[in-house]
């Protein structure tokens, strides 16, 4: 039991949307580091992108539990856990489509689309400057 327990009508757990502003931030962060590696011409420590990779799984994975918990129209398989996490490309669409009824599953998917977009926007506009203004290429 938590010494003070939350409020009534707040939640102890994070949201998708903050979830998913996590992961945004985490990815222009690592595209910023990457573009900094890249404009003095070199490459980030092994350790750093492994950090990167397993932080961005877990990210997902979360964002994963806090969406299908606010869409508890089905049971949430064990496998589709495993694939979000193992190949979060294809989990994370068939998560969407399953989760949504049928009249959202199409706006589900594009809305999933244009986070994607985002994320690689986020990227790169945190990356592609910092390695033009060090690299001068």
């Amino acid at each position: 039991m938590p010494l003070h327990p939350a409020p009534t009508g707040l939640t102890t757990q994070p949201s998708a949307r903050r979830l998913y502003l996590g992961l945004l931030a985490l990815v222009g962060s690592e595209g910023f580091f990457q573009g900094w590696a890249s404009g003095v011409g070199g490459q980030l420590p092994p350790a750093m992108t492994l950090a990167y990779t397993v932080a961005q799984a877990v990210l997902v994975y979360a964002w994963w539990r806090a969406d299908a918990a606010a869409h508890r129209g089905r049971p949430r398989p064990l496998w589709l856990s495993g694939l979000v996490i193992v190949a979060p490309v294809v989990g994370v669409p068939l998560h969407l489509w399953r989760s949504r009824p049928r009249g959202q599953r199409g706006r589900a998917l594009l809305v999933g689309t244009g986070g994607v977009l985002a994320l690689a926007l986020a990227y790169l506009l945190a990356g592609a400057p910092m390695a033009y203004w060090l690299g001068g290429r």
